[in-house]
């Protein structure tokens, strides 16, 4: 069974933790561009990433740019432990 879970993120970060996510999609909610993985997403933008259901280990680099509002939502499952 899958269980969602999101978090907010309001700073950089230089090893924000994947560890047990699947499919975790980053959702850019605030007025500053952000950077993920090298991909730079403007407000409004999101950053899937499909594993496919398969659990992440690693973890990403985040860096917000100028602006007044940052604020990044990670939606993400993980796997019910039983």
């Amino acid at each position: 069974m899958l269980n969602a879970f999101s978090k907010t993120i309001t700073k950089d970060d230089n090893a924000f933790p994947l560890k047990g996510m699947i499919n975790p999609c980053f959702q850019n909610n605030g007025t500053s561009n952000v950077v993920i993985l090298g991909n730079e997403l403007a407000p409004g933008d999101s950053f899937p990433m499909n594993t496919n259901g398969e659990e992440l280990a690693n973890s990403v680099t985040i860096t917000f740019g100028a602006g007044a509002s940052k604020k990044l939502i990670c939606n993400y499952f993980t796997r019910s432990k039983s």
